[in-house]
């Protein structure tokens, strides 16, 4: 039985990591060993996983999805080494890491709320971000028509008649002169 337990740990290792613990050959050994590796509870580790989570930014056109299990990694990280961040402080994270696409969506949660809980704005976020999606992917855009143009020239005030003028002074560039000798 320990034979086997051993052998599925190290199944689950990483080639690169499997040489560290390679040796132990006991489940609580390796373990051990694995946790004094990579789980030290030292100062250096809880500061950078705190700056870690405190940096985290998402970016432009990235998956929310994604975003959130990176998130939820640092959180679960932070809690093996015996720190715990409240849940008001999780969400207030999470929405500060969001970009800037997020920002409207932002704003709304923030404002009129007594709590925030870490579910509600999960569930938010994801369903914005799905409208957001088919929106985007709709290809519906809005264009303006002059409909009382009827013929006449696209700038105005372009005839010869008034005391005003636009004035051809280059490539597709119009002056606006107050008489009509000025360029």
């Amino acid at each position: 039985m320990e034979s086997k337990c051993v052998s599925t740990i190290r199944l689950c290792i990483a080639d690169n990591i499997i040489n560290n613990v390679i040796d132990e050959d006991s489940t609580p050994a390796l373990w051990e060993k694995l946790e004094k590796l990579y789980l030290e509870k030292n100062l250096t580790t809880k500061l950078n996983l705190k700056r870690d989570l405190y940096m985290l930014k998402m970016e432009d056109g990235a998956n929310l999805m994604e975003h959130l299990n990176v998130f939820k990694e640092l959180l679960d990280q932070l809690g093996r080494v015996d720190i715990k961040v409240e849940e008001k402080d999780q969400t207030l994270l999470l929405l500060t890491s969001l970009s800037d696409s997020f920002e409207h969506m932002v704003t709304t949660v923030l404002y009129g709320k007594n709590t925030l809980q870490m579910g509600e704005i999960e569930s938010a976020l994801l369903s914005y971000e799905k409208t957001m999606r088919k929106v985007n992917n709709s290809g519906s855009a809005f264009v303006a028509y002059d409909q009382n143009r009827r013929g006449r020239n696209a700038v105005k005030g372009s005839s010869s008649r008034g005391r005003s003028k636009f004035k051809n002074c280059g490539k597709g560039v119009h002056c606006y002169s107050a008489k009509s000798g000025d360029t």
